[in-house]
């Protein structure tokens, strides 16, 4: 199961732009199917406050999903119909 092949959306005025495309390459290359926050933190080495609109841009794309709450959150590729 992969992500869409299309090309990064373009990020103008984001600081974090390369952290965005990082968490999207990672999410399209690895094999596993999910990250939590921690992993994406220790690949990006960047604040929450950075992470989270990552992880938000990337939901409001449709390129992830999110499940759990809380400490239990993680993020997934979405599964294809």
């Amino acid at each position: 199961m992969g992500l869409p092949s299309r090309s990064l959306p373009d990020l103008d005025g984001r600081t974090n732009q390369g952290s965005f495309q990082r968490a999207f390459r990672f999410l399209k290359q690895v094999t596993i199917e999910f990250i939590i926050d921690k992993a994406y933190a220790q690949l990006i080495d960047q604040a929450k406050a950075t992470r989270t609109p990552d992880f938000n841009k990337l939901l409001e794309l449709g390129l992830i999903v999110r499940e759990g709450r809380g400490r239990n959150t993680y993020y997934r590729r979405p599964t294809r119909s």
